[in-house]
């Protein structure tokens, strides 16, 4: 599954959330984002390490597809509604049959387009190093993150379910409730 598809999907999503539901997700992605802001602080030594010493050296010769997922783009365009365009912008060079250079580097080489705590989940919870100190941070995020797909499928499970809905109510209503 491309990322071009994924992009698609989660724009999908967006459109179709009632106003309800579009504020139940902001407030899954603020405590996404504060988790994220969490793990940042507790990992300054790794995260000052990954910067100054190997330079995104992970962001280089990958596979994008595993790595950014359908939730990270529901995720960052709840948060940043602005960077729909500049995403769509950077999927023209996606090439999803090999590895390259993650695509959201800016101007091809660095730094990420995302807003700092606004980042896909792998990106930000995995550390090439010892992790152990911020187990409990990363554990967070992740955990932040599983609770978006649940909300993300009960949306999904509503929506395939609504026509449902809507014809027994309207059998209903045609046979005097007796159904």
């Amino acid at each position: 599954m491309s990322l071009a598809y994924k992009f698609r999907k989660a724009e999908r999503l967006l459109r179709g959330l009632n106003a309800g539901d579009r504020g139940d997700l902001q407030m899954i992605c603020h405590r996404i984002r504060d988790a994220q802001a969490a793990l940042k602080t507790g990992a300054g030594q790794q995260m000052d390490r990954c910067i100054r010493h190997c330079g995104g050296i992970c962001c280089r010769n990958i596979e994008l597809e595993p790595i950014i997922g359908h939730l990270d783009l529901i995720f960052i365009m709840a948060l940043a509604p602005g960077m729909r365009s500049r995403i769509r912008d950077c999927l023209i060079r996606e090439d999803p049959l090999f590895r390259t250079d993650c695509i959201f580097l800016e101007g091809g080489q660095g730094p990420c387009i995302f807003p700092e705590n606004v980042r896909p989940e792998v990106c930000v919870v995995t550390f090439c190093q010892y992790d152990r100190p911020i187990r409990r941070e990363i554990r967070q995020v992740k955990r932040t993150f599983f609770q978006l797909s649940w909300f993300v499928m009960s949306c999904t499970a509503r929506a395939h379910l609504r026509p449902l809905t809507q014809a027994v109510t309207a059998v209903r209503a045609l046979f005097g409730k007796t159904v």
